[in-house]
């Protein structure tokens, strides 16, 4: 199974590139603000790593080249929009729901009517003044113009994992448990920055096997879905930026994830939102 050896070299890849990250961190702990620059540039290039991989067996001749079948070509601008505001949704509906379960955020409306998220820096600074509705489409816009700049290092792992794997998966084991199986796959790739504390400095290991687990296998029922409908990765690009995006802007309206009822939380609405796509996947695929 020519999969099969790509697995095996982009996690042992993947996982030398984490753990160097761990060891030149300080105090060897990916703590968010505290990783520092170095560690920071390894996990950018862990991201990058899979498609770089790819392209090596390409170039080699253990995969032909094929951009319809990785899904590069055809691009579907049209559909961009349509992952970002999916993304967008599910996004969203975590945020309000955790906000009813965890401290955050500190929203306030000053005297002279300026609007802020705490900590939450937007395309025209960290308080608005203006009405909800315009503080609104800045926060969205922001959102928008990191997910371009993002997208590079999400298309370092798209073209990967759902351009190159997820059909060979879906061809041996079908849409649902191809898909299913990629998630768990992806998620387990993050396995030692997680063990680390990246996503979760009180319960990483917690994180790690479980709520990180769940995180990815729902996500990659979206990230699939859009690419078997589309017969593009571009439309997962957008999504995987987005949610990365996103989920940087969420954490930064929050105090440090640890806690377990915030955890079981997100991970209840990712679930949630990863069955309905893995309904569509049944009934459209």
């Amino acid at each position: 199974m020519p999969y099969t050896f790509f697995i095996v070299t982009a996690f042992v890849v993947a996982y030398a590139l984490q753990l160097a990250a761990v060891f030149l961190s300080p105090g060897r702990k990916l703590d968010g603000a505290n990783m520092g620059k170095a560690p920071g540039r390894l996990l950018v290039l862990c991201m990058l790593s899979p498609s770089m991989i790819l392209l090596v067996f390409m170039a080699v001749g253990q995969v032909p080249l094929d951009w319809h079948a990785l899904g590069i070509l055809p691009v579907r601008p049209a559909m961009w929009g349509v992952a970002f505001g999916v993304t967008v949704f599910y996004q969203g509906v975590t945020f309000f729901v955790l906000k009813k379960f965890a401290t955050f955020p500190d929203f306030s409306v000053s005297e002279d009517g300026k609007w802020q998220f705490k900590g939450l820096a937007t395309i025209f600074g960290k308080a608005h003044n203006g009405s909800p509705w315009a503080y609104s489409l800045d926060i969205l816009g922001t959102i928008a113009i990191a997910t371009l700049f993002t997208m590079p290092m999400a298309f370092g792992e798209e073209l990967a994992w759902r351009g190159f794997l997820q059909p060979f998966l879906v061809a041996e084991f079908g849409p649902m448990w191809g898909i299913l199986l990629l998630g768990i796959i992806w998620g387990f790739w993050h396995l030692p920055i997680n063990l680390a504390g990246l996503n979760d400095t009180k319960n990483p290991k917690l994180t790690a096997f479980v709520f990180f687990i769940i995180g990815t296998i729902s996500m990659s029922a979206v990230f699939g879905w859009l690419v078997l409908f589309t017969g593009s990765i571009w439309p997962a690009v957008v999504a995987h930026a987005a949610n990365n995006t996103l989920q940087n802007f969420i954490v930064k309206l929050t105090p440090k994830v640890g806690n377990i009822r915030y955890m079981l939380v997100m991970s209840a609405v990712y679930a949630v939102f990863g069955g309905v796509f893995f309904g569509l996947i049944y009934i459209t695929m």
